[in-house]
C-alpha cells in the first residue's frame, strides 16, 4: 500500500495555526457563517436542497475552511447531494486534518489503521503526529462551542489510541506509566476502550500494580460507557424515526446490548480470576480471584457463583464457610449449571448443606448431573460409600479425559458429550469420531452410552437406520435401570417398532419407567386408563396419574389434565382449570397446547374472543420454531391484531418464516380478507404468496426504517403480471400516491376498473372486498382528477358502489356528504341510513355522527338505548366528545371528579393589646 505521510504538513499547520487565524480571522468568520447556513439547510432533507449544500460545501472546502471538508467527506461517504465515493471522501479527511481540524485528524488516524493489510505495519509516526495534533490545544482553539460535544469524545479515542502506541511500542519507545496515563485520560473523557484497557491492566498488574477495587471501578466504567454509547446511538435515530414500533424496537435492542455488555463483563471479571487461580503460576492469588468473582456472582453470574462458591467451601481467599458454600452452588444448581448440581450434591451427602426436600435431594441432583455427562455424578451414583467433594470445572475436566485414556466406560461417554458442546475440551468436528467414543462406550456396557447408539440406530441419525440392534442397545440401558431406556422401550413395545407390538409390556414398562422417576410414563400409563387399553377404563384414574405428572412438570400431562377440566372426564367440568393447566403446559413449552390455547381464545365458544390472547400464543409458538406460527405472527404485528402495530417486529418474523426449511403448506397461501383463485396461487408455488405480499406492503409503508418503496413497486410488478388482484390493488395505489407518470396513471385507473368489474358481483366476501376497494379508489380519482377529468358525479357514483359492497370508509364519507344536504330530505335520510351503516359496522367517527343527528331529530331504525352503549364504549376508548354528547342524552358515565375547594377558615383580626398567650 502507498503511504501517505503527512508529518511536516501537520506540523506546519499546526505553527502557522494561531498567526493564519489572526491575519484570516474576517474570512475565517464569513466562511463559519456561510457553512452554519448550508448544514442548516441541510436539514430540509430534499435532493435538490442537499445538492445545493454540497455546491456550498465544496467552494468552502476548496477555500480550505476544515470543517466544510470534514462535513463535504461525509457527504461522499454516505452519497447525500453527491455520488457516493469513498476514496473521495477520505481525500477531503486527509486534507480536513491538514487544515487541522482535529476531528478530522482523529478520522484520518482511523482511516490509515483501518487501511493496514495483513503483516503490514501502519505509518506509526504520522499516526502519532496525527494523534498529538488532536488533543493539542492550538487544534482546539478554533472549535465552535457547538462542536466541543464531538470533541470531547474524539479526544477521549486519541489518548486511548496513543495510549496503545505508547503500551505497544509501536513507532515510540515503549513507556507503560504514559501509556496508563493517557488511557486515563482518555476513560476519563468518555472511551470505553481506555476503561477496558485499564480494567484489564488494573486485573493483571500489567503496566500497573494490581488493584482489585481499580479493576471493578473501570470494569463498571466500561459497562455505563458502552451502555451510554449504545443509548445515545439509539437516541440520536430515535430523534429520526417517527415510528412508534420502529422506537420501540430501538429501545429493546439498547436494553439487550446493554445486558449483553454486562454479562461480558461479568465474564472477564470470571476469566481473570481463573487466571489468577492457578496455584502453580507466579500470579496465583485467590484473594484477588475471590472478589472479582464476587462482583460477577453479585450480578448473577452462574459461572462465578460455582469457583466462588469452591473458595468458600475451600477456604482460599475468603474465609472457610460451607454455608456460603452451599448457598452459591445451590444458587446456580437451580439454573441447571451442572457442576454447581454435583458440588451441591456432594455437599449434601457429606451432611455439610441443609437438604431442601427429594427434588433437590443429593441422589437427584447427582442424577442429573449425570444425565447431562458428567463422569464425576456417574461415579457418585455408582458407588455411594466413596467419600465424594466438590470440584473445579478444570478438575472435573482433567478426572474425566484421565478416566477416559484408562478405558472407564462411563468417562468415555463424558468425554464424547463434552468434544460435542466445547465443554473444556476442544470440539471435535468429525461428528463420527464422537460416535466412535459412544460406540466404544456402549460396547463396553454404559447404560447411557447405550440408550444414545440405541435412539440413534433406531431414528437412523449420524448412523445407519437398524431398528433391531437399536432395540439391542435400549433394552441392555433398559435391564440397568436406565429410565428413558425403559420408557423408549414401552413406545417400542407399543408400536411395534423393532419388536413385536405388544401393549401388555408396554403397559409394564411404562409403570416401571415411572417408578424409576420418568415423569412422562404417568402420562402414558394414564392414557391406558383413559381409553381402557389393556385395564379397565377409568377415568378418574388417568385424571389423577395427569394430576401428578403435571404437578411434576410434564407439559404433555399437564395438556391432557386441562383437557380434562374442559371435558369434565374424571374430574368436574370447568373450564377455567382447563385453560390453566393447557397454559401451563404451553409455558412448559408444549407446541400443541400453544395452538390449542390460540384456538380457544379465537373461536368465542369456551371463552368471549380476546386477539390479545390469540396473539400472545402464537407468538410462543411462534418462539418454540414452528413455521406457521412465525407467518400468523408476522401478520399479527402487521396489522395490529392482538398486539400494538409494529412493522420492526412483523418484518423479523416474517424473514424468519421465509429462512425456516419445513415447506408451505396450502393454507398459508391467502392474506387475511383477500381471495385469490388457486390457478392464481399456483403461480406463486414453492412460495408463499401471502408473505410474498406482506413483504411487499412492509417496504411500500413510509416513514419507517424499512421502508424501501422502489423495491415494492418491483415485487407488486411481478406479482400483478401474474394475474394477483391483491399486488394490482396495491400497484395501482402506489402509482397515485407516488404521482407518477400519466402512463402509470392511466394504468392505475386500469387495475382500479378491472377489479371493480371483476368481482363486484362475486358472492364470496374475499373477493367483494377488492371491489369496494377499487371503487373507493376511483371516488378518490375522481374527486383529484387523477388519470381521469375531474367529476364530482363521479366521485359519489363510486362512492356510492363502494359503500354498497360494503366497505365501511365509503359508507361514512357518503353519509357524511349527503346527511350534510339539508335542502333535500330524502338525501339527507339516505346520507343518515349510510352513516347507520358505517355505525353498525363499529366506525366510531359514525356512531358520534349518529348521535349527535339523533339528538337534531330521531333516527329511524336506531333506539337511544343503542346510542348510548355506543356512546358509552368510546368513553371507554377515552373520547370526550362521547362524554359531552352523554351529558346530553342524560347520562352520567364515567364522569371525572372535580374536588371541591375546602372552605377556609375565616381569620380572626389580632388584638395587639391582648394579653400574651390569649386565643
Amino acid at each position: 500500500m502507498k503511504k501517505i505521510r503527512i508529518l511536516l504538513l501537520s506540523l506546519v499547520s499546526l505553527a502557522i495555526f494561531s498567526h493564519a487565524q489572526a491575519k484570516e480571522a474576517p474570512d475565517q468568520d464569513a466562511m463559519r457563517y456561510q457553512f452554519d447556513e448550508a448544514m442548516a439547510e441541510l436539514g430540509g432533507g430534499d435532493e435538490a436542497t442537499q445538492k445545493a449544500v454540497a455546491l456550498k460545501l465544496k467552494k468552502l472546502a476548496v477555500a480550505g475552511h476544515g470543517r466544510s471538508q470534514y462535513w463535504l467527506a461525509q457527504l461522499y461517504f454516505e452519497g447525500i447531494g453527491v455520488g457516493q465515493n469513498v476514496e473521495q471522501g477520505k481525500l477531503w479527511i486527509q486534507r480536513a486534518a491538514e487544515s487541522g481540524y482535529p476531528i478530522a485528524m482523529l478520522a484520518y488516524a482511523e482511516i490509515l489503521i483501518g487501511e493496514v493489510e495483513g503483516d503490514e505495519e501502519p505509518d506509526y509516526q504520522t499516526l502519532k503526529s496525527l494523534l498529538e495534533g488532536t488533543l493539542s490545544d492550538a487544534a482546539a482553539a478554533g472549535l465552535s462551542p457547538e462542536e466541543f460535544g464531538i470533541y470531547r469524545r474524539t479526544k477521549a479515542r486519541a489518548n486511548y489510541l496513543l495510549g496503545l502506541l505508547y503500551q505497544n511500542g509501536w513507532g515510540v519507545e515503549e513507556d507503560l506509566v504514559r501509556a496508563m496515563q493517557l488511557m486515563e485520560k482518555g476513560s476519563r473523557t468518555g472511551s470505553k476502550d481506555a476503561s477496558m484497557a485499564l480494567a484489564i491492566a488494573y486485573a493483571k498488574g500489567e503496566g500497573v500494580e494490581r488493584d482489585v477495587e481499580k479493576a471493578k471501578t473501570f470494569f463498571d466504567l466500561f459497562d455505563l460507557q458502552s451502555a451510554d454509547e449504545a443509548n445515545r446511538s439509539i437516541e440520536g435515530t430515535l430523534g429520526m424515526q417517527e415510528d412508534r414500533g420502529d422506537r420501540e424496537n430501538m429501545i429493546e435492542a439498547s436494553e439487550l446490548i446493554g445486558e449483553s455488555i454486562t454479562q461480558m463483563v461479568y465474564a472477564m471479571q470470571t476469566q481473570f480470576a481463573t487466571e489468577v487461580l492457578d496455584e502453580e503460576s507466579e500470579d496465583f492469588d485467590a484473594e484477588f480471584a475471590a472478589t472479582l468473582l464476587g462482583f460477577a456472582a453479585e450480578g448473577g453470574y452462574l459461572e462465578a457463583k460455582l469457583r466462588l462458591g469452591l473458595l468458600h467451601y475451600r477456604g482460599l481467599g475468603v474465609e472457610k464457610d460451607l454455608a456460603k458454600a452451599a448457598d452459591y452452588f445451590a444458587s446456580a444448581a437451580k439454573e441447571d449449571w451442572v457442576l454447581a448440581q454435583y458440588n451441591w450434591a456432594a455437599m449434601l451427602r457429606a451432611g455439610e448443606a441443609q437438604s431442601e426436600g427429594k427434588r433437590y435431594s443429593a441422589e437427584s441432583l447427582f442424577e442429573k448431573a449425570a444425565d447431562s455427562g458428567l463422569y464425576a455424578a456417574q461415579v457418585a451414583l455408582d458407588d455411594k460409600l466413596s467419600p465424594v467433594s466438590p470440584l473445579s470445572p478444570e478438575e472435573a475436566s482433567s478426572l474425566c479425559i484421565e478416566q477416559a485414556d484408562a478405558g472407564d466406560a462411563r468417562a468415555i461417554y463424558s468425554l464424547a458429550l463434552r468434544k460435542t458442546s466445547g465443554w473444556l475440551v476442544d470440539v471435535e468436528p468429525d461428528f463420527s469420531k464422537v460416535i466412535s467414543l459412544y460406540e466404544k462406550s456402549a460396547e463396553d456396557g454404559y447404560k447411557r452410552a447405550q440408550f444414545v447408539i440405541g435412539a440413534m440406530k433406531l431414528s437412523g441419525e449420524g448412523v445407519a437406520f437398524d431398528p433391531l440392534g437399536g432395540i439391542a442397545y435400549i433394552k441392555d440401558a433398559a435391564y440397568q435401570g436406565l429410565p428413558e431406556a425403559t420408557y423408549t422401550l414401552a413406545e417400542c413395545k407399543l408400536k411395534g417398532l423393532g419388536v413385536s407390538q405388544d401393549p401388555f409390556d408396554a403397559y409394564e414398562l411404562f409403570k416401571k419407567a415411572a417408578r424409576l422417576g420418568f415423569t412422562n410414563a404417568y402420562n402414558r400409563v394414564a392414557a391406558f386408563h383413559y381409553y381402557g387399553i389393556t385395564v379397565p377404563k377409568n377415568e378418574y384414574k388417568a385424571a389423577e396419574l395427569y394430576l401428578y405428572a403435571a404437578d411434576e412438570g410434564d407439559a404433555e400431562a399437564a395438556q391432557n389434565l386441562g383437557n380434562c377440566y374442559l371435558r369434565g372426564i374424571g374430574v368436574k367440568m370447568s373450564t377455567r382449570e382447563g385453560i390453566r393447566w393447557i397454559s401451563k403446559s404451553a409455558e412448559l413449552g408444549n407446541l400443541v397446547s400453544c395452538y390449542h390455547l390460540a384456538n380457544i381464545y379465537r373461536e368465542n365458544l369456551l371463552v368471549d374472543q380476546d386477539l390479545v390472547e390469540v396473539a400472545y400464543w402464537f407468538e410462543r409458538a411462534a418462539e418454540l420454531g414452528d413455521k406457521m406460527a412465525m407467518r400468523e405472527t408476522a401478520l399479527n404485528y402487521f396489522l395490529g391484531r392482538g398486539h400494538p402495530r409494529n412493522r420492526g417486529k412483523a418484518a423479523q418474523w416474517l424473514e424468519m418464516y421465509l429462512v425456516h426449511p419445513a415447506p408451505i403448506t396450502t393454507a398459508a397461501l391467502y392474506f387475511p380478507g383477500e381471495y385469490e383463485t388457486n390457478a392464481v396461487l399456483e403461480k406463486f408455488r414453492p412460495d408463499d404468496y401471502s408473505a410474498m405480499l406482506m413483504s411487499a406492503d412492509l417496504m411500500a409503508e413510509k416513514e419507517w426504517s424499512g421502508t424501501n418503496r422502489k423495491e415494492a413497486r418491483k415485487l407488486y410488478e411481478s406479482m400483478a403480471s401474474k394475474g394477483a388482484q391483491g399486488a394490482k390493488l396495491r400497484l395501482a395505489r402506489m402509482y397515485r400516491d407516488d404521482d407518477s407518470s400519466s402512463k402509470d396513471a392511466k394504468r392505475a385507473i386500469s387495475y382500479f376498473k378491472s377489479l371493480y368489474d371483476g368481482n363486484h358481483d362475486e358472492s364470496y366476501e374475499g373477493m367483494r372486498h377488492f371491489a369496494a376497494e377499487a371503487a373507493y379508489e376511483l371516488s378518490v380519482c375522481y374527486a383529484d382528477g387523477y388519470g381521469v377529468k375531474a367529476s364530482e358525479s363521479q366521485r359519489v357514483h363510486w362512492l356510492e358502489e363502494s359503500a354498497r359492497l360494503d366497505k365501511v370508509e365509503a359508507q361514512f364519507e357518503l353519509g357524511s356528504l349527503l346527511a350534510a344536504q339539508t335542502e333535500s330530505s330524502a338525501t339527507r335520510s339516505a346520507g343518515t341510513n349510510w352513516l347507520l351503516k358505517a355505525a353498525e359496522h363499529g366506525d366510531h367517527r359514525s356512531q358520534l355522527a349518529i348521535a349527535r343527528l339523533n339528538l337534531e331529530s330521531p333516527v329511524a331504525n336506531v333506539a337511544k338505548g343503542v346510542v348510548v352503549d355506543w356512546l358509552k364504549a368510546l368513553v371507554d376508548d377515552g373520547s370526550g366528545e362521547a362524554r359531552v354528547l352523554l351529558r346530553k342524552y342524560g347520562v352520567r358515565y364515567k364522569e371525572i371528579e372535580r374536588r371541591q375547594p375546602s372552605p377556609q377558615k375565616e381569620e380572626k383580626p389580632v388584638d395587639p393589646w391582648a394579653p400574651i398567650g390569649a386565643a
